[in-house]
């Protein structure tokens, strides 16, 4: 564990703490220009109020929420993760994070998420 922190500290440390934030940022932004376009909708409605690192996707009513993310882990090797506790059932969620938070990659999962809405016929 300790040998990931320092080297977490040194990626951080190349990249600059400011340009990691905006990083993850402009991710997020990304993430939901993508999803908005599918007609996805976000599940903390205000804006300031969401997390950049973690975000939850609400499940649309009639969506097999399973199908979705087996596509995604089987077809695109991403996993997307479902609500825990209270948002059990109702929420995906989408972590940008570290090596994850690229434009390639938030590309990717909302690929995956659009393959998935036309393969149940929400596209």
């Amino acid at each position: 564990i300790m040998f990931a922190m320092r080297e977490a500290l040194q990626i951080v440390s190349e990249e600059g703490l400011e340009n990691s934030w905006n990083r993850h940022l402009n991710a997020h932004y990304q993430l939901w220009e993508g999803l908005d376009k599918l007609g996805l909708k976000p599940f903390v409605k205000n804006p300031e109020d969401r997390l950049a690192t973690v975000n939850c996707i609400e499940i649309p009513e009639g969506l097999d929420a399973g199908k979705l993310i087996a596509n995604a882990y089987d077809k695109f090797n991403l996993e997307i993760s479902g609500g825990l506790g209270g948002t059990a059932g109702k929420v995906f969620r989408i972590g940008l994070m570290g090596y994850n938070c690229t434009p390639r990659n938030v590309e990717s999962v909302v690929t995956a998420f659009e393959d998935g809405l036309k393969q149940q016929k929400f596209l």
